[in-house]
């Protein structure tokens, strides 16, 4: 067996030994209204940021760039009228 065989394997194992645990943290943060909900509430959007940024951060991903939904909703208003 080639070692990137042997990882994939690894990986594979790991993601049916937890899928459980996977499919409920998905649909916890599906709960979460966010954008795709109409008439979105900035907090709601707030929340299932962090939310997603605690799922990132319970993986290993400690770094990235954090924008507010006042910029976001600015961009967003910015490239909806070209």
């Amino acid at each position: 067996m080639t070692p990137s065989l042997g990882r994939l394997r690894h990986v594979l194992r790991a993601l049916d030994d937890q899928f459980d645990d996977f499919k409920r943290t998905l649909v916890d943060l599906a709960r979460i209204p966010s954008v795709s909900a109409e008439g979105f509430q900035r907090e709601e959007v707030r929340r299932s940021g962090e939310a997603f940024a605690g799922l990132l951060r319970g993986v290993g991903v400690h770094r990235g760039r954090r924008r507010s939904a006042r910029a976001t909703s600015h961009r967003h208003d910015a490239s909806a009228s070209r």
